[in-house]
């Protein structure tokens, strides 16, 4: 199943629009991509709804970036092999990204 770069920023928008407690999401969502079956955006939100919980854990890789990403051929695939949160671990360390220091204040940015 895929998505161009359009379904699924039509996708977004409309999840946006809408709100995640309207009870009529994934059927508004179906009438906004007449080309996608219920069951197809199911399986998206469900998607994303699992890499949104991966994120707050803090368990994430450049793999979640082709959820939502431009990829080079600008669709996303649920069936690549490199998207699947099968290879998901919970103890795997959380990816940091290295913080530098702090640069102090002027003396005229105080003021």
């Amino acid at each position: 199943m895929e998505w161009t770069f359009a379904e699924n920023k039509t996708f977004e928008n409309t999840l946006a629009e809408l709100g995640l407690e309207n009870p009529n999401l994934v059927q508004e969502i179906a009438l906004r991509l007449p080309g996608k079956t219920i069951e197809q955006i199911q399986t998206h939100y469900d998607a994303l709804v699992k890499d949104v919980e991966m994120i707050e854990l803090g368990h994430f890789d450049e793999t979640l970036e082709k959820y939502g990403g431009c990829t080079t051929s600008h669709i996303v695939s649920h069936d690549d092999p490199h998207v699947s949160l099968n290879s998901y671990n919970p103890q795997a360390q959380p990816h940091r990204v290295p913080r530098r220091s702090p640069t102090p204040w002027t003396d005229e940015e105080h003021e």
